[in-house]
């Protein structure tokens, strides 16, 4: 289960990671899209603005150099349960609204497959959680655990697993950069 461990660590840290990203100095953006799910108060709604751009930045970033762990994976499987919920409620009120999950880096539609999405993360870090002492973590070298797998295979998991992720996080931007600059050319010849 160790490669599944590293794997599931690698993948979350990158979603979280870029997530993060997708949010921090977006605030405002980002507080609209928490209102428009319509399911908390405008008070929270700003509080979870303000606090869940960091939570992710800094869970990511735990999740890279494999602190905390178990902690961590356990954190990140309540907040992906708490936004497949959120999603699953909106859809079965017949709305469309924006998903949140890049910010306002990536405006996406929530559907059945954002559901989906979260909860095969949310089961990633549940399997995190139960072996979290992955290699190549300051976890298994100050807890001492189990390294079932020599460091330069566990460095060729975690590139082959963020390679395609990277790839994916590039095409998308690109296809962005495309719609907006068309957009942008339809206005200048307007």
């Amino acid at each position: 289960m160790t490669t599944v461990s590293l794997v599931a660590r690698v993948v979350l840290a990158t979603v979280f990671l870029s997530a993060a990203a997708g949010k921090l100095g977006r605030r405002r953006e980002f507080e609209k899209t928490v209102r428009g799910y319509e399911l908390v108060s405008d008070a929270t709604a700003r509080l979870v603005a303000a606090t869940l751009p960091p939570l992710e930045l800094v869970c990511g970033l735990l999740l890279v150099v494999g602190l905390a762990t178990r902690i961590v994976a356990l954190v990140l499987a309540s907040m992906l349960l708490a936004f497949a919920g959120a999603v699953a409620v909106n859809l079965l009120r017949g709305r469309e609204i924006d998903c949140g999950c890049l910010g306002a880096a990536g405006p996406r539609r929530i559907t059945w497959l954002t559901v989906g999405r979260n909860l095969v993360f949310a089961a990633a870090a549940l399997l995190l959680a139960l072996d979290p002492t992955t290699v190549l973590s300051l976890d298994n070298a100050l807890l001492g655990g189990d390294a079932a797998m020599e460091t330069g295979e566990a460095v060729a998991v975690a590139i082959a697993t963020t390679a395609p992720l990277a790839s994916l996080a590039l095409v998308s931007a690109a296809i962005r950069f495309r719609r907006l600059s068309g957009a942008f050319e339809a206005r200048e010849t307007a």
